[in-house]
């Protein structure tokens, strides 16, 4: 399903070397369905550098509470819940450093303008990845230049504010 490869975005893309420093994933990984999510994840992750991080933002819900329609299927998913577990498990400690950066209560439109959503309790749950380098590596960013790039690209989300500083310290 998840067939890009570091060689694919070198020859189609500026990026000379074919991986990245950084991915950002709002809605995709929580889209995926779950017999596909650990493909998602080693293909982010063989495009992502030692050292690289992934700002990931997905739903926390409970699932159980979205209706049944007549015919007994649920009206939702996708979005599925990523529940903190699923993102610890999907991104093992031998290989990733998790931080739970925050959850605030959704609140851009899925819980009012889903009517499979409402009256859910629907949180929004924002992550930093860190992919674990096995040697150190001299190409990649230090914890410094790269926290700066994540705050850099955070503001030009307009996501600063919505994210503690006390979090990116």
């Amino acid at each position: 399903m998840f067939e890009v490869t570091p060689e694919l975005v070198k020859a189609s893309t500026f990026e000379e070397r074919g991986t990245f420093d950084m991915v950002y994933d709002r809605g995709a990984l929580e889209s995926v369905p779950p017999s596909a999510r650990e493909s998602y994840v080693a293909s982010t992750s063989r495009l992502l550098r030692q050292g690289g991080r992934m700002l990931l933002v997905v739903l926390d819900y409970d699932q159980a509470q979205v209706p049944i329609d007549p015919s007994g299927r649920r009206w939702s998913p996708p979005p599925f819940s990523m529940h903190e577990a699923e993102v610890r498990r999907l991104f093992p400690a031998q290989e990733w450093d998790v931080e739970l950066l925050g959850k605030q209560v959704e609140a851009n439109g899925l819980t009012a303008g889903n009517p499979s959503f409402h009256g859910v309790h629907v949180l929004e749950a924002t992550y930093l990845l860190t992919k674990k380098s096995a040697t150190y590596d001299p190409s990649s960013s230090s914890r410094g230049a790269s926290r700066s790039y994540l705050l850099a690209g955070l503001a030009s989300l307009g996501l600063v504010g919505a994210i503690s500083s006390r979090c990116l310290a």
